[in-house]
């Protein structure tokens, strides 16, 4: 994975992360494949950066499981 990585990332400013599972239930029930599907390829990219020295701007996209499910629509 750190080679694709380090094949896609160079000269790259900026990275857009956009969690692969975002469900809070399904996290619960297999934490393990959440910890392969969300965190190991984030920590891959960061040692990628790391062992190249690169430094772009890591942009993390948010999710409505941050702040609940909505009490009623629309959401205010």
């Amino acid at each position: 994975m750190r080679e694709t990585f380090g094949q896609i990332l160079e000269g790259v400013d900026i990275v857009y992360h956009l969690a692969a599972q975002t469900s809070v239930y399904v996290a619960d029930k297999d934490p393990l494949t959440d910890l392969k599907i969300n965190v190991l390829p984030m920590l891959n990219l960061l040692e990628t950066c790391r062992d190249r020295k690169w430094r772009p701007i890591v942009i993390f996209s948010g999710t409505a499981t941050e702040v609940g499910i909505p009490q009623g629509l629309p959401v205010k």
